[in-house]
C-alpha cells in the first residue's frame, strides 16, 4: 500500500522546494555564463572591438564605448547573478541584454554577414575551454547561437518571475 501526504501543505512545500531549486540553478547558471562571456571579451578587447564593429549596426563611433563598456556590465551583472544582489533587476537587465543580442545575432544572420564567431565568449574561451565553447555556440555564429540566447532567455525569466533563491544576498539586505 502506497501511502502519501494527501494535505496540500506538504505537496505546497514540494513544489515549492523544486521550484526554488530550479530558479537556483537558472540564476547561477545565468550568472556563470554572463561572467564568462564578459572574461573572453576582456581578455582580448580588440578582438571585441573588431567583431562589434563587423555586425554593421552600430554608427563608427559607437563601436568603441560599447565594445569596451560591454564587457563590464556583463561582468557585473553575471556576479550580481551570481551573489543574488539585486536578482530580479539582474534578471530584467539580462533578458534585456539576450534580447539585443538575439536581435543583432539575427540581423547579421539574415544580411549574410561573414562573422566568424558571434563575438558572445571571445576566442579566448573557446579556445581555452572547446567543450564549453561547444555547448555555448562553437567557434561559427549561426542558429544555434539564437537558440542559445532563448535558452539563456529563459533561465533569466525563471530568475525573474521564480521565488527568491536561497545563497542570495538579498535574502540578507531585503528580510521580509
Amino acid at each position: 500500500m502506497v501511502t502519501h501526504d494527501p494535505s496540500p501543505s506538504g505537496r505546497q512545500l514540494r513544489q515549492r522546494s523544486v521550484s526554488t531549486g530550479a530558479t537556483l540553478i537558472a540564476r547561477l547558471l545565468l550568472g556563470a555564463v554572463f561572467v564568462l562571456a564578459a572574461g573572453g571579451k576582456l581578455a582580448a578587447p580588440a578582438e571585441f572591438a573588431t567583431v562589434v564593429e563587423r555586425y554593421q549596426l552600430l554608427p563608427q563611433p559607437a563601436v568603441l564605448p560599447v565594445a569596451t563598456g560591454l564587457p563590464w556590465l556583463e561582468l557585473l551583472l553575471g556576479l550580481y547573478l551570481l551573489a543574488g544582489l539585486f536578482t530580479r533587476i539582474s534578471a530584467a537587465v539580462a533578458l534585456t541584454l539576450l534580447a539585443v543580442f538575439t536581435a543583432a545575432l539575427t540581423s547579421a544572420l539574415l544580411r549574410g554577414l561573414p562573422l566568424e564567431g558571434c563575438g558572445c565568449f571571445g576566442s579566448v574561451v573557446l579556445q581555452q575551454m572547446p567543450v564549453i565553447g561547444w555547448l555555448l555556440g562553437g567557434a561559427d555564429a549561426g542558429p544555434q547561437d539564437l537558440i542559445r540566447d532563448g535558452v539563456l532567455a529563459l533561465l533569466a525569466l525563471l530568475v525573474l518571475f521564480g521565488p527568491p533563491t536561497p545563497l542570495a544576498v538579498d535574502r540578507l539586505l531585503f528580510r521580509r
